[in-house]
């Protein structure tokens, strides 16, 4: 096997990864001695060196033996490592990207659309939340809600992406602008807007018999 070059291409190896001579020769159990004579032009290499450097700093054997191609080979390692120095991942981030990497495709899709549902709910109850600290009534709550939902496809629609049931007045009706599927998340929401309503009443101790006919009025 021609050995022409390899002793600079050892060194420039060793260069690349940042090492010095002592240091790399401690991987391949060879001592600083040593690994300077291997870096000597013409110095012979044996089999068991050019084994254990493409196998220690996953080195292609033809760049190293021939000169040709790239020097290191690509792993799942090395992708990884270029992904994390590429996107500035944190120790938790690298966590989270190899589990999400280890899953399947219909798995991924369903830890996304389990995010997707929990950042909502968060978002809903910061929005309650603050409706709740203005000191907002339930029917006044759900007045935001729907003028939230008319503003949204109001948006839909000047943009053309508004379902069909949407009408072109610039002030459509509640049924105008839910279709069915947002109508009956809407009513769960209704539901769930009374059921907390109530309890507070309850907690509260103002639940007398005019705030109940009252609230009766907005039971979904």
């Amino acid at each position: 096997m021609e050995k022409k070059f390899i002793n600079a291409r050892i060194k420039e190896l060793r260069k690349s990864l940042k090492l010095n001579q002592t240091e790399f020769g401690a991987r391949i159990g060879l001592k600083t001695s040593a690994m300077s004579k291997m870096e000597q032009e013409g110095s012979p290499i044996t089999e068991q060196s050019i084994t254990l450097i493409c196998e220690k700093f996953n080195v292609r054997r033809d760049w190293l033996t021939e000169g040709t191609g790239e020097m290191l080979q690509e792993t799942e390692d090395t992708l990884f490592a270029s992904f994390v120095e590429r996107y500035h991942l944190s120790p938790d981030d690298q966590i989270l990207a190899r589990y999400l990497l280890q899953l399947t495709s219909e798995e991924r899709q369903m830890v996304i659309r389990h995010i997707m549902e929990v950042s909502e709910l968060l978002r809903k109850g910061r929005a309650m939340a603050a409706m709740h600290d203005q000191g907002l009534s339930l029917e006044e709550q759900e007045a935001a809600e729907i003028a939230a939902v008319r503003e949204k496809y109001r948006a839909m629609k000047d943009d053309g992406t508004a379902p069909a049931n949407v009408s072109n007045s610039d002030t459509p009706a509640p049924a105008e602008v839910l279709n069915p599927e947002i109508e009956r998340k809407a009513g769960q929401y209704r539901a769930k807007l009374y059921a907390q309503d109530k309890t507070r009443q309850i907690l509260s101790g103002s639940d007398n018999t005019a705030t109940t006919s009252t609230n009766e009025k907005s039971r979904p």
